[in-house]
């Protein structure tokens, strides 16, 4: 997904877009806490289950992911998740 974030709604953004935005918030700041969860459990189901199965699970993930960021983070922050990929990573800025 490949989305800025809003008041309205959180959107998860690639990682191509989560890197130029956390480096454009450190071109202003000394420093930017951030982190990063990988969840290698996606490619172990994808081997055991199926692929159609795990992709179900990084859906769910991605969509708990983002109420819980909703919840606790401001507007100006950054959550992001390349599809397909096992992690996932929020921008304090």
């Amino acid at each position: 997904m490949v989305l800025d974030t809003s008041s309205s709604a959180r959107k998860l953004l690639d990682g191509e877009h989560f890197t130029a935005r956390l480096c454009k918030a450190l071109e202003t700041r000394a420093s930017v806490p951030v982190l990063v969860v990988r969840l290698p459990e996606f490619a172990q189901m994808a081997w055991r289950d199926g692929k159609r199965i795990a992709r179900r699970f990084e859906r769910q993930t991605a969509q708990a992911f983002r109420e819980a960021a909703m919840r606790v983070l401001r507007d100006e922050d950054a959550i992001a998740h390349d599809e397909g990929s096992d992690w996932f990573a929020v921008a304090m800025i």
